[in-house]
């Protein structure tokens, strides 16, 4: 009896520890494959995260791309903006050196052309104020035109330099600077030299006496004609003719010192005053990138920027008092019944 025992309890022990063999190879594989396993899950982690670092620094570069195409775009609206002032002005002196060579050219060919014969007759005034008002026109259209063509020879010229490359490098890096040390309440930058400042000191002087100079020859040219036509009629039995030339003239030259009356201050006005004469209020910063187009101009007062940002929450307070009737009317139609609901701990 004992000798069975003992080979049963042979048996089972061989059993047990063939079994707790299997199971330590079962759980070395487990243990390997969850090793493998979590090996797997690092590199997957690792490119989760490498995938992240390049997300972030694709975002920075599309930040920073950004950055550049609003520097581009103030960069454009400014040669734009300097190509409109250009051609601006050089039709303006166009016009007015057209207009003056066209005056002189009347009053010089019909100084050249005019025929007549000094006798007895005349009035002893006629003939040098005829001469006057004609130098008088010549002389001073003459001049508007040299001036307004020079100008205009200059500003052709000048105008390109500050839209060059250089000009558009220094902008961009003041762009750079704007974007790294931005905080809120700043302003875009704004190229320092412009056409509108070189206009303003060195050919608005030059432009107002232009101006002046086609405004005295213009009275000189009307006077001239009228005359012309005492000293062309002279010989008629009445003074009809000369006096309806006078007449015409004088109304034309009254009428044109009217418009030059209306119109001369304010093409002579200075644009800058001008532009500060206008209401220079702008919104609050917002931050980038809304900031990059607000104007240069002051900021607003406290007062305000409360003002706007109580009519803001007026206008949101407005909203939902307006969208609350709506919600309730979609609840009630759903089926659903507020009064019932509870919050759960």
């Amino acid at each position: 009896m004992e000798g069975v025992l003992n080979t049963a309890q042979t048996i089972l022990t061989g059993y047990d520890v063939t079994l707790q063999r299997q199971i330590r190879s079962e759980e070395r594989a487990w243990r390997a494959e969850d090793l493998a396993y979590r090996q797997h899950e690092r590199e997957v982690a690792s490119q989760e995260l490498q995938f992240m670092l390049e997300e972030r620094t694709f975002l920075a570069a599309q930040i920073q791309q950004a950055h550049v195409d609003n520097a581009r775009a103030l960069w454009q609206r400014f040669v734009n903006r300097n190509r409109t002032e250009v051609q601006e002005k050089a039709e303006q002196l166009k016009a007015l050196s057209a207009l003056a060579a066209l005056l002189a050219g009347f009053a010089l060919v019909s100084f050249l052309e005019f025929q007549f014969v000094v006798d007895a007759d005349y009035n002893r005034a006629l003939l040098p104020l005829f001469a006057l008002t004609t130098s008088i026109t010549v002389g001073v259209e003459v001049a508007a035109v040299v001036l307004c063509s020079l100008m205009l020879a200059s500003i052709m010229r000048v105008g390109k330099m500050y839209v060059s490359e250089q000009e558009e490098a220094e902008f961009m890096h003041q762009c750079h600077v704007f974007v790294s040390q931005y905080r809120p309440g700043h302003r875009p930058p704004a190229p320092v030299r412009t056409f509108a400042a070189y206009w303003a000191h060195r050919c608005e002087g030059e432009w107002s006496t232009a101006f002046r100079l086609f405004t005295i020859g213009v009275p000189c040219f009307f006077v001239n004609l009228a005359l012309a036509g005492w000293i062309k009629f002279h010989q008629a039995s009445t003074p009809t003719a000369a006096s309806l030339v006078t007449c015409c003239m004088g109304i034309a030259l009254m009428w044109n010192l009217y418009t030059h009356y209306k119109w001369g201050k304010y093409l002579l006005q200075d644009e800058a005053a001008e532009q500060d004469a206008g209401l220079r209020l702008t919104q609050p910063p917002v931050g980038l990138p809304f900031d990059w187009y607000l104007p240069q101009v002051g900021m607003l007062d406290v007062p305000l920027q409360r003002s706007l940002t109580a009519n803001h929450a007026q206008r949101l307070s407005n909203a939902g008092r307006s969208q609350a009737p709506t919600i309730a009317h979609e609840t009630e139609e759903n089926g659903v019944d507020c009064s019932d609901t509870t919050d759960g701990d």
